[in-house]
Parts: C-alpha cells; sequence; structure tokens
C-alpha cells in the first residue's frame, strides 16, 4: 500500500474527515443494520451472551476465564444492558453490535480506505455497505463486530510501527495489540506473530521487545487464561468434518471462507452459481491487488494464514468466516485496489459483485438460502407453535441435542415446557421411558434431518416413538435449495434432505 509522503495526506478536519461517500455508507448500514433486529431467533452463542452478560463482574470473569473467550466483550455488554434504554434486551444486545461495525467502518475509511484511489474507495464502501457477510456478523450479539473493529486499528497500529518508528508509534502498537488480546485471541495471536516477524526481520528488536513486552504488561491478569486457552487448542479432538478427507475439509473451510467474504452466507442459487462464474475474474482481482500493494499484502498475509490454522482446528467449516473477520477489510481493499489499472474490468466485475450482494442481502431478511442453516433456526416461532398446541405437564419437548440447540427452544418455550436432549444411548433410553408414561398427551420432536449423533441415536428414537405414538404432523424446516442439495450429494450424502429440520407432532 502508498506510504504518505508526509502527515498532511491523512484526512483532517470536520469536514475532510465526514465526507459525502463514508456518510452514505453510514446511511445505508444504520438503515440495513438496525431494520428488524429481532428478525431472527437466538442462536446457540447469542444465548451464550445473553446469560453471561448479566451476570456480575465478578462471574463474567470466573466464566470467561474457564471459556475460550477473553472477557472485554462480555464486560463491555454487561455495562451496556446496564443503561436504562429499555426494550427487548436480545435488541438491544445486537445493537451494541451495530455500533462496533459503525465505528468500524468509519476506522477503516479514515485509516485505509482513504489510502485507494478516489475512483477505488467508492468501490470499497459500495461493496463494504452493502456486503451480506457483514450484515450478518454485524447484528449478532457476539464480539464479531468488536473484532472487526480492533483489528482494523491493531493492523494500522502495526503498518504505522513498520513504516514510521518512532516511540509513540511502538506504544500505540503495544496498546492496540494488548486491546485485541483482551477481544479475541485470533486476531490477536495473528497480529502479534506477524508483527513480530515482520519487526525481526527488519531486525527492528528494539521495537519487537518493547511493544510485545508493553503489551504483556498490559495482559498480565490474564496471561494465564491464554496458556490455558492455547493448551486447549493443542488438545483439540476436532470438529463434526463435512469431508471425510482432511486436505478436503481444510479446502471447504477456506472456500467457505471466500464465499462468505465475496457473497455473504444467504445466497440464492442463481447468484451462487454467478458468483462461481466470477470466482476467477475475482481472484485475478485480488491477485492485482497484491501486487500493487507489496506493504499491505506483507502485513496481511501472514495473519490471515496464521489466523486460518488457528481457527480451522477447531470449528467446523461455517465458524470460519465470524472468527476472522477483522481480515474483511483487507480482503475488500485488495479486490478494489485494481480499479485504477484496469477501471473498465474493474467496474464490471465490482459491479455485479455489488448485484449480487443486493440479492444477499434481501435473502437474510426474508430468512431464505442461508449456507449455515442455523443462524436461521425459527426457534421463538416454533416455541409458539408448541405452546399454543400443548397442555403444560402433559406434553414432552425433544431436541436434538446435536444439530438443533435445545437450550435455545427452551429459552423460548420457558417456564411452562422443558425441554429434553437427545444426545447419548443413554439419553435415547431414558426418554424412551418417559415416553411410556400413561399421563402424556403429545410429544414434539424438534431434530436435525440429517443425524450425525453417534451411534444415530436420533434416527433411533424417532423409529421408536413412530412405532408406539400416532404420527401427526411433520413440520420442515429451512428448506435446501435444489444446488445446496446437489453439492451435499458431491460429498458424500447418498440422500440430501430437503429440509434441516423437521418438528413432529405424535399424540396417542
Amino acid at each position: 500500500m502508498p506510504v504518505p509522503k508526509s502527515p498532511a495526506r491523512f484526512p483532517s478536519g470536520y469536514r475532510r474527515t465526514w465526507d459525502v461517500p463514508l456518510l452514505l455508507c453510514l446511511a445505508v448500514q444504520v438503515f440495513l443494520y438496525c431494520f428488524r433486529l429481532n428478525a431472527l431467533s437466538l442462536w446457540t452463542d447469542e444465548l451464550g451472551s445473553y446469560r453471561v452478560a448479566p451476570q456480575s463482574v465478578a462471574s463474567i470473569l470466573r466464566f470467561t476465564a474457564l471459556d475460550i473467550h477473553p472477557p472485554l466483550y462480555f464486560l463491555i455488554l454487561h455495562f451496556w444492558l446496564k443503561l436504562p434504554l429499555g426494550g427487548d434486551p436480545v435488541v438491544r444486545m445486537r445493537l451494541l453490535s451495530v455500533l462496533f461495525a459503525l465505528a468500524a467502518t468509519v476506522a477503516v475509511d479514515l485509516l485505509w480506505a482513504r489510502r485507494l484511489p478516489a475512483g477505488a474507495r467508492i468501490w470499497f464502501l459500495a461493496l463494504w455497505a452493502s456486503s451480506p457477510c457483514l450484515l450478518l456478523y454485524s447484528r449478532m450479539a457476539r464480539s464479531y463486530s468488536l473484532q472487526l473493529l480492533v483489528g482494523t486499528v491493531g493492523a494500522y497500529a502495526l503498518w504505522r510501527l513498520l513504516e514510521r518508528p518512532r516511540r509513540r508509534a511502538t506504544w500505540t502498537y503495544a496498546a492496540a495489540l494488548a486491546l485485541a488480546l483482551y477481544t479475541h485471541y485470533i486476531p490477536a495471536i495473528a497480529l502479534g506473530v506477524t508483527g513480530a516477524l515482520l519487526l525481526a526481520l527488519r531486525r527492528r528488536w528494539r521495537d519487537l521487545f518493547l511493544s510485545n513486552g508493553l503489551a504483556l504488561a498490559a495482559y498480565l491478569p490474564w496471561l494465564a487464561m491464554l496458556a490455558a486457552a492455547l493448551w486447549k487448542w493443542t488438545q483439540q479432538a476436532g470438529v463434526y468434518p463435512l469431508a471425510r478427507n482432511p486436505a478436503l475439509e481444510l479446502a471447504i473451510k477456506a472456500v467457505f471462507g471466500c464465499v462468505s467474504f465475496t457473497l455473504g452466507e444467504s445466497i440464492p442459487d442463481w447468484a451462487l452459481i454467478s458468483g462461481v462464474l466470477l470466482s476467477a475474474p475475482v481472484t485475478w482481482l485480488v491477485w492485482v491487488g497484491l501486487k500493487k500493494n507489496p506493504v499491505l499484502t506483507r502485513l496481511v498475509v501472514p495473519m490471515a494464514l496464521i489466523a486460518f490454522v488457528g481457527v480451522a482446528r477447531w470449528v467446523p467449516f461455517h465458524g470460519i468466516p465470524a472468527r476472522v473477520l477483522f481480515l474483511f477489510p483487507f480482503y475488500l481493499i485488495l479486490l478494489v485496489s485494481g480499479w485504477e489499472a484496469h477501471p473498465r474490468a474493474a467496474t464490471a466485475i465490482l459491479g455485479l459483485l455489488a448485484l449480487l450482494s443486493c440479492a444477499g442481502v434481501q435473502s437474510y431478511f426474508q430468512g431464505d438460502d442461508f449456507l449455515n442453516k442455523g443462524y436461521a433456526m425459527p426457534y421463538r416461532e416454533i416455541a409458539s407453535h408448541i405452546s399454543r398446541a400443548s397442555t403444560p405437564g402433559k406434553t414432552l419437548v425433544l431436541a436434538d441435542g446435536v444439530n438443533v440447540d435445545a437450550q435455545v427452544l427452551q429459552h423460548y418455550l420457558q417456564p411452562d415446557f422443558d425441554v429434553l436432549s437427545v444426545i447419548t444411548a443413554e439419553s435415547v433410553t431414558r426418554l424412551e421411558q418417559l415416553a411410556a408414561d400413561p399421563g402424556l398427551e403429545r410429544i414434539w420432536y424438534l431434530r436435525n434431518t440429517h443425524d450425525v449423533s453417534p451411534d444415530r441415536v436420533n434416527d433411533r428414537l424417532e423409529r421408536e416413538l413412530t412405532s408406539t405414538w400416532i404420527h401427526g404432523t411433520r413440520q420442515g424446516y429451512l428448506p435446501f435449495s435444489p444446488l445446496q442439495r446437489e453439492l451435499a450429494y458431491g460429498l458424500g450424502m447418498p440422500s440430501p434432505p430437503s429440509f434441516f429440520a423437521e418438528l413432529l407432532d405424535l399424540h396417542r
């Protein structure tokens, strides 16, 4: 990335900072990010935020000390919820994430995008504002948008230290690194290791030891927890793979991350096919950006590799984009950097991507075509349906404990109904005994249509229940598109299901 010749190249002054492109970008984001913030039900990790944040500060620290996440986001959320704003606490939690995302927009424009040529910057802001990927993760009650903000500022602090070695830059980078460590381990480790490597290659030993020493000193109260988290990472036994071949699984994770960054995760079939056709031109534009911005390339490529290796070990393929969201600004910068050298070709490619992004935004608000169906599971509506049609005390509610979140369903059903999870063979035996109770009138069973539980216990329980109870309705949720079913078949699933989940209604 071009290095400014003097500080005068940096934006300064109100009018210069809050120009029309940035204000339009923020206006679009405010509308999209705040519109129907309760459109989707809570999902697994959001429920964790909902439960942890209201606790005392001491309880939050004890929880995060044993968890895989540092405490900063939960502490900020704790005090945010104490503000007398009123309204649904879930909406308020998501609103905090929106505010972090808007702050990240200002930061990425002032610190990075304004170094681009004017036309490239306009394309950057257009794709940034319309990104279905940012829309998805900026509306979740998790630390993703805070990571985005901290990662943007931290990478800039490292760039300043590398290009302008001054004492102030060293202290700024150390503070940014410590802040990243308290926010999330993945971006922090990626930033810290990259900074150490680049400083070592330049033989900047004083800056290396001083910046890392200051960051570790600021992080000293939480250093043992970081060590414990790294130990857990080394002991990770793996997650449920989509493919049997480890190399193919790794490739799927990398491709899914690229698809999410480029097209989002709520993609109609036609848009996904169009995106595949555009993959070569998009790759070419990114390659042009890598060659055009050698300084940014040396900064971003190591961070991306370190972050991907760290994340790919302990999350399934659909968890990759959220954990490396701090890299998204730099992906877009590289994507639009070729505009100046190839304006016509870049305009055509970026224009098509903007149209595909609009399609992804529409699908998001319609709740359709999600690649990770778990984000869009309508637990709130399912719970409402069960409550209206059931009698407390005479109803058994069961849920697939592997791929359907029983705790979220319980959150929306309480206090009238208890949700029992189906996970092991022992739980199946217990539930079969409960189902034999003559006082029961109805059983609801919410399960994933593709059983990945040990020994396929969900399939077994369904066979047992349907053999002794009258089968009522079978309501499907979140249909798989024809293309998604074909992809599942190609990855080795012999009979891809039509829906992600089903609710069985059984009665005597």
